[in-house]
């Protein structure tokens, strides 16, 4: 119902279930990295996102150049290029998982971070919807092409965000 809804035909479902798989692996691959960086790992954290900026890139190009899998491809290259920085961060962060719960620390926690659910998630639907536009205006090999140019300046966004999350606390 939702591939109907967004691309008016229900023949797509595959790609909206790999939108979801991408958006949940964004989301899981953060983890290693918000605890590198709490940990002020920050060669480790350059290590791990250098790891998806290398497996990325070359999963959409063998996806997308090699075997000629347009959107479906790149999607797909995205998902692994995610996945490659999840496991490594999951390797990089083993010795220190241990699951602890301090309730008297997660209840600040969750007031200061629930009400940035909704602008969490505008900002990813901001991200995503470009292409949903697109679609309906440009051919899929175009889309693509639009998709691997956006990887491209994601690796930008990698650079400026990581000088971004360590200033601040440097400068305060």
């Amino acid at each position: 119902p939702l591939s109907a809804q967004v691309f008016g035909t229900s023949d797509k479902g595959a790609l909206v279930a790999l939108v979801a798989v991408d958006a949940a692996f964004t989301v899981l691959s953060n983890l290693p990295l918000a605890w590198l960086r709490a940990r002020e790992r920050s060669l480790q954290f350059m290590s791990i996102n250098l790891v998806r900026a290398v497996a990325g890139p070359c999963a959409i190009w063998f996806f997308l150049l090699h075997l000629d899998w347009g959107l479906y491809g790149v999607i797909l290259g995205d998902i692994c290029g995610l996945a490659a920085l999840t496991f490594v961060g999951l390797l990089v962060n083993a010795r220190s998982y241990r699951p602890v719960v301090r309730w008297s620390v997660l209840r600040p926690m969750l007031r200061f971070s629930l009400p940035l659910i909704p602008m969490g998630i505008g900002g990813a639907l901001l991200t995503v919807s470009d292409r949903y536009f697109l679609n309906s205006w440009v051919t899929k090999e175009e889309l693509a092409i639009y998709g691997v140019a956006a990887k491209i300046g994601l690796m930008v966004v990698i650079v400026s965000q990581a000088i971004q999350t360590a200033y601040p606390p440097y400068a305060f």
